[in-house]
């Protein structure tokens, strides 16, 4: 089976998250399909006639996805005729001819950030009518997206592929091999993150780490995403040791293998909750976009603390003190990977079935 994915498939992005996601994506779907022939296109480069020429002459379908793509001013994306991070106008959406599967896309307008100006509902639209599976990774994106085209559209709850880590690549060897507490913030838009209470909020968690170093046992890491996430450092106490970790551009193997070794996650950035979660992990989610909080709802757990809350810094103290040496907790968050696994198998199945030659 011929596929060509629209990913971020470039290094120039320097994202750890997308580095990991959308080679998982690739290795989740070859799980499920045999021979795949894959094809790779930037997501942000214009789709032009050659490249639909490309789909409608040689592949049998396009996949488009995972990741929060459904953004408005992504930062390598700013010429996209979407109105989200797809570079393909709705004329070019309407020439392709072969069947197209989003997967575990999501909707990632901040907090009090401007909407989604027409053209995104018009091309969301269109792309509609020609998917076999519009995937969408939490339940607050399928209701966000119901909002500008409908009801009537058929939308499947697809995780994140990273949720789903340790079913992909059994071969990982996630024994912790020390007792790390990983804390990441993302510093991405801070203004829709943090308001005017920017200062406020990193002091807050630069207490929590001095709590989490003076009332635990752990080993602190601070751990980057994105070479920005390190404006934390700047806000650290000088009496905090620590040990820093830049995954910026590390490979996709060496994101896995840091994050298999860890005990505990705390993060910010929505990868940052993820990948741990698929590896089995401990996590707790700072909530500075509602993206956190959707995949919080969907697996039924309260260990997020939220940056708008009052008692912000009490509420993250209170879910580490609770978390940190519960076995319990880990053992509901596998249960909530095998609940994932077993819908994602089942919408495999689905995919199947509607690209067999009989359909």
């Amino acid at each position: 089976m011929k596929v060509i994915h629209f990913g971020i498939h470039n290094k120039e992005n320097k994202n750890s998250g997308d580095t990991l996601l959308f080679q998982t994506t690739r290795d989740l779907f070859d799980l499920h399909f045999n021979n795949i022939d894959w094809t790779l296109k930037n997501l942000w480069e214009p789709v032009d006639g050659e490249t639909i020429d490309l789909i409608n002459g040689e592949m049998d379908c396009i996949l488009i996805g995972g990741g929060g793509l459904f953004l408005k001013d992504q930062k390598g994306a700013e010429e996209s005729v979407s109105g989200w991070q797809w570079n393909c106008d709705t004329e070019a959406v309407r020439k392709i001819k072969k069947p197209i599967i989003i997967f575990g896309v999501g909707y990632n307008r901040f907090r009090n950030q401007e909407d989604f100006d027409p053209i995104f509902t018009e091309n969301l639209k269109a792309l509609a009518e020609g998917c076999i599976f519009f995937g969408l990774r939490n339940t607050g994106s399928i209701e966000n997206i119901k909002r500008y085209i409908g009801e009537e559209n058929p939308f499947f709850l697809q995780a994140c592929p990273t949720t789903v880590l340790s079913k992909i690549y059994d071969r990982i060897q996630i024994e912790n091999s020390e007792k790390i507490l990983s804390f990441n913030l993302s510093y991405d838009r801070p203004k829709y993150r943090f308001g005017d209470r920017e200062k406020e909020i990193l002091e807050d968690l630069a207490s929590f780490l001095r709590y989490a170093h003076e009332n635990s046992d752990y080993n602190i890491h601070i751990t980057l995403h994105k070479h920005i996430d390190g404006e934390i450092l700047k806000y650290l106490p000088d009496n905090l040791t620590f040990e820093l970790i830049n995954l910026t551009e590390s490979s996709a193997n060496e994101i896995m293998e840091y994050y298999s070794k860890i005990d505990l996650a705390v993060g910010m950035r929505g990868h940052a909750q993820l990948i741990p979660f698929g590896l089995n992990k401990k996590m707790i989610s700072i909530v500075s976009h509602n993206k956190m909080q959707y995949f919080l709802d969907d697996i039924k757990l309260n260990l997020g603390a939220d940056v708008e809350s009052s008692s912000f810094l009490d509420d993250l103290i209170s879910k580490f003190n609770e978390v940190k040496d519960s076995a319990s907790i880990l053992n509901v968050l596998i249960q909530e990977q095998n609940r994932i696994w077993e819908a994602t198998s089942s919408n495999f199945e689905y995919i199947r079935q509607k690209l067999s030659p009989k359909n």
